[in-house]
């Protein structure tokens, strides 16, 4: 694992979930084509306990000896089954299982009342791994360590279904991805300091509304990446539209203004009005105007990330009734995010087609988005991989910090691989889990409920 930076090792110190792993021991034990297993890693005493009570409750089949050694909100995620979360599901997902079982670490670290565990397991003692594990602890009130999450890292990979035949999508600046669905202009008159009046010039939502007998009354602003030079509409757009519909959620892609035509506050103007025109238009599109979140990926979790710590309760003098609606998003999901502009961790690029160059430093600051977070920041979900060469982890370790200060209520997932702009990850067994880790977030949140009109 490469070496915990000091906002990392704050990070660590958790009061919600955050799921660590480490590049350097996971190079061996993930990625195909590695050679020797890697060495068993000397666990300290209480460490060494998880995993011996974790071996015995397995091999004497005790289903509730083993939910006690979790927290009382852990899951279980393994890459083919939903997660199972909570001690009494856990204890009935491992009613009637057990037998031999060897488990061994190959790395760990603490931080105050936070840890983790990455190791191997086998049939018995000596013999090779014949699967991959990660657990998450945290230190329970008498001091002894509780597991908080148990993930699979890949044993019994399943396989994955082969994407549809279909012509590449071509990012732009333009979205053009959704075919002759519905759509609106967030300003039919013309945006506030619009250049023209061509496509790039007019900022839209294209409507995704959740089946009716399907539909929860949530919905979500969706903003696709791609640097605040292109949008990649498709699978940080339309892809994360359809998942959302079939959680019963109602979603929005955005359009938003881009650069080099554009600098701020273009794109937040655009994001703070598709919010508030959700929330105008909310009993027309069967929506609840109280469970409206924001999502985005890259630099349009930048774009998620300013409007869910800049935000106005509109103006209830507004001749445009629109205006009148608050622009502050009741949840955010943070997609490898890119979160702070300062250096490191900042994307070069996405600062540079948002503010220009030289940027304005105050700008600069006031864009960090890890620094505007405050107690009205609404809670959020981020996941990043620990190795995402273009935008760095610690744009959503900041975040995460800077939520936790807040008191604001957040829950983090870092992957030990993947590269950037994987979307829905199809193909990665390991990042692909985090669809089903925010709809379990979402649906702790009440957002997954139906409410009647």
């Amino acid at each position: 694992m490469t070496s915990l930076s000091t906002v990392a090792r704050a990070c660590a110190r958790l009061v919600a979930l955050l799921v660590l792993a480490v590049p350097a021991v996971a190079s061996a034990q993930e990625r195909p084509g590695a050679g020797a297993p890697p060495p068993t890693a000397d666990l300290p005493a209480p460490l060494a306990r998880v995993l011996a009570d974790y071996e015995a409750a397995w091999q004497e089949k005790d289903a509730a000896a083993l939910a006690a050694l979790f927290t009382e909100d852990g899951f279980v995620l393994s890459s083919d089954r939903p997660p199972v979360r909570g001690r009494a599901a856990i204890e009935r997902h491992y009613a009637g299982s057990g037998g031999p079982l060897s488990l061994r670490a190959f790395a760990f670290r603490t931080e105050g009342d936070a840890g983790y565990i990455v190791g191997g397991f086998a049939r018995r003692k000596g013999e090779p791994d014949v699967g991959k594990f990660t657990l998450t602890l945290r230190r329970g009130p008498d001091g002894r360590w509780l597991i908080v999450s148990d993930m699979d890292n890949g044993n019994g990979r399943p396989a994955m279904p082969p994407a549809p035949a279909s012509a590449p999508y071509v990012m732009a600046a333009v979205d053009t991805a959704h075919g002759d669905r519905e759509f609106h202009l967030l300003w039919p008159d013309g945006a506030p300091g619009a250049k023209g009046s061509e496509a790039v010039d007019q900022p839209k939502i294209t409507v995704y509304l959740a089946p009716a007998d399907r539909a929860t009354g949530a919905a979500v602003v969706v903003c696709p990446g791609g640097g605040y030079r292109v949008v990649a509409a498709d699978h940080e757009g339309k892809q994360i539209a359809e998942w959302l519909n079939s959680l019963g959620v109602s979603a929005f892609v955005l359009q938003y203004r881009l650069g080099e035509r554009y600098r701020h506050p273009a794109p937040l103007q655009d994001a703070q009005r598709a919010i508030r025109t959700v929330r105008g238009r909310a009993k027309e599109w069967g929506v609840d105007p109280k469970r409206i979140g924001i999502l985005g990926f890259s630099a349009g979790g930048h774009l998620a990330s300013t409007a869910a710590t800049h935000f106005d309760d509109g103006r209830p003098g507004a001749s445009d009734l629109i205006e009148r609606e608050g622009s502050r998003p009741d949840f955010a999901v943070l997609c490898y995010a890119v979160v702070s502009l300062l250096d490191p961790p900042a994307h070069s690029g996405s600062r540079r087609h948002l503010l220009g160059d030289p940027p304005d430093p105050a700008l600069v600051d006031l864009l960090s988005n890890e620094k505007q977070v405050t107690a009205r920041t609404p809670p959020t979900f981020l996941w990043h991989t620990a190795d995402d060469d273009a935008v760095p982890v610690e744009n959503s370790l900041l975040f995460f910090e800077a939520l936790r200060k807040a008191g604001v209520a957040g829950e983090l997932h870092v992957f030990p691989h993947g590269r950037h702009g994987l979307g829905l990850a199809p193909g990665d067994p390991a990042v692909s889990q985090w669809p089903r880790l925010c709809a379990v977030w979402m649906e702790g949140l009440g957002l997954l409920k139906k409410r009647e009109p």
